[in-house]
């Protein structure tokens, strides 16, 4: 069985943004964000690395984290993972994993994806919706829940629980019709 990362949550990163190019594991929960969507897992459901404990307060570079998905087991120690294939355990790679120095506060941003509101007309970047799609275990049942013309929606796995997207709207000047 398969001892890893579960999704592939490292594409909601950023690639322009130093602070935004990493995963985050703080709180028992799994981050990533580039300032235009955010994905929230739980560790707990979704990572089944060996020693999974010593991931809490530590973030993952996305390119790394990348390279990490495609070995079968993953163990965890203080300032590593070392990664491995089934049959080829000699034959690992090791990735580096940081403490994290600057807590980003993910729950703020997320708190503000529970007010629902009605909306007539509302804009969303396909290509970001569908980065959370991909992140969220490939689910290809979502809900969405919208927050009112202005504000982050809610984007929701309806398959497994504890996946949360949230993304930020692009505002329409008029309804379409």
């Amino acid at each position: 069985m398969r001892q890893n990362f579960r999704t592939k949550i490292y594409l909601a990163c950023s690639e322009d943004s130093e602070k935004l190019k990493y995963v985050y594991i703080q709180d028992g929960y799994i981050y990533a964000t580039n300032a235009y969507i955010v994905v929230k897992q739980s560790l707990e459901n979704f990572c089944d690395c060996i020693n999974k404990e010593n991931l809490e307060g530590k973030k993952i570079l996305a390119d790394n984290f990348e390279k990490v998905y495609k070995y079968d087991f993953v163990e965890v120690d203080e300032h590593f993972l070392k990664c491995y294939n089934e049959g080829a355990a000699e034959e690992f790679a090791t990735f580096e994993i940081t403490e994290i120095e600057e807590k980003i506060n993910f729950e703020e941003v997320i708190q503000k994806g529970y007010n629902h509101e009605a909306v007539q007309a509302i804009g969303i970047d396909e290509r970001e919706l569908n980065t959370i799609v991909k992140c969220l275990s490939g689910d290809s049942k979502i809900a969405l829940y919208f927050n009112g013309v202005t504000s982050i929606i809610r984007v929701e796995s309806m398959n497994e629980g504890e996946q949360l997207g949230f993304i930020l709207p692009i505002p329409i000047e008029q309804p379409m019709f």
